[in-house]
């Protein structure tokens, strides 16, 4: 075997993850036809209140640019590259590279070697289920290397600490678990060996489970993005959370008007919702009936107040004041003005 055929080879193992960005592209373009479709005339200066305008090019950029892009599949495909040829000279197979590297390989621990297929492999399905979900980012490519070389290390660990032959499948199968499993056991190992406490320090416990419609995978995928708790939800830009996942458009809007509400009304939320209040929209909706020319409108405004009073357990005053600032929250707002948009299609 040539050196040349022997680089090819090693080559080809970072193929699948090139092509799957180039077909990802077009999943790319249509986030972009997207954004650049909503944020026009009403909603351009909605958002411009709530989050500060922007164009939706540099929009597009902020998230999402194909120099991030290429940088991580590049150093991606290094390592795999690197990793490969490794692996091959660590078997016997070394035309391409140096004797001394072929023979420092040979002298490490095969757990090392399995870790590393694991963690490659592990990388590669997850690169395909985020492509299946058109939930692909510049920051999940550049985990893919950085987990490689994390398999790389953790193999060397499990080959001190468990004997041959199991050292091997341990390697593989711990290579194989996810990144944020990984991290959250090296810090409990930190922990426990050197009675260091390395936690984050005290804070709130996540909460999001109080809105409807957050199920596990959606909780986990919010979190990915720094999202534990409603009130931060409820102060998030929309066009964010639809550049950076896989969440369906009708979705973010809906969770985000449930977070709003919840910040007035805390727990006492699923106390409206037999009154067909789910959100802020329909709070602001409320407050615009008052204000309504139409008396029917204004009768059912009116009505709902005395019933809103008793289900939170605050006077009527605390209702209205309660409508009027939702009706002139600058994020209420925005969610309402693309609500509108989605049924307008």
């Amino acid at each position: 075997m040539s050196s040349l055929t022997y680089w090819l080879i090693c080559g080809v193992f970072g193929l699948p993850h090139l092509l799957l960005f180039l077909s990802y592209i077009r999943v790319l373009h249509y986030k972009r036809s997207q954004i650049a479709r909503l944020l026009v005339d009403e909603t351009r200066e909605r958002y411009r209140e709530a989050h500060g305008l922007v164009s939706y090019e540099e929009f597009f950029k902020l998230r999402y640019n194909f120099l991030s892009f290429g940088i991580a599949i590049a150093f991606t495909m290094v390592v795999i590259l690197f990793t490969a040829a490794a692996v091959l000279a660590a078997t016997g197979v070394v035309p391409g590279v140096p004797r001394s590297f072929a023979t420092l390989t040979q002298s490490l621990p095969t757990a090392i070697w399995t870790a590393a297929a694991g963690g490659y492999l592990w990388g590669l399905y997850e690169l395909m289920r985020r492509h299946q979900r058109a939930d692909l980012t510049p920051v999940s490519v550049n985990f893919l290397w950085l987990r490689l070389l994390m398999a790389v290390a953790l193999g060397y660990v499990v080959s001190r600490t468990t004997v041959a032959p199991l050292d091997v499948l341990v390697a593989f199968a711990v290579a194989s678990t996810p990144l944020a499993a990984i991290l959250k056991w090296l810090r409990a190992v930190g922990q426990k060996r050197k009675g260091i406490d390395v936690s984050d320090g005290p804070s709130e416990a996540p909460n999001l489970h109080n809105l409807q419609g957050t199920a596990p995978d959606v909780v986990a995928r919010l979190e990915e993005e720094g999202i534990s708790r409603v009130q931060q939800l409820a102060m998030g830009d929309p066009m964010n959370l639809f550049l950076a996942t896989n969440i369906e458009w009708r979705l973010i809007l809906d969770l985000i008007d449930q977070a709003i509400l919840y910040n007035y009304v805390m727990e006492k939320i699923p106390l409206l919702r037999p009154l067909a209040i789910r959100g802020a929209i329909e709070v602001k909706g409320l407050a615009e009936e008052l204000e309504s020319n139409e008396q029917a409108e204004q009768t059912h405004a009116h009505d709902m107040i005395p019933a809103i009073s008793q289900a939170l357990g605050i006077p009527p005053v605390g209702v209205n004041n309660l409508l009027v600032t939702v009706q002139w929250d600058a994020q209420v707002r925005l969610i309402d003005r693309l609500w509108t948009l989605v049924f307008a299609r």
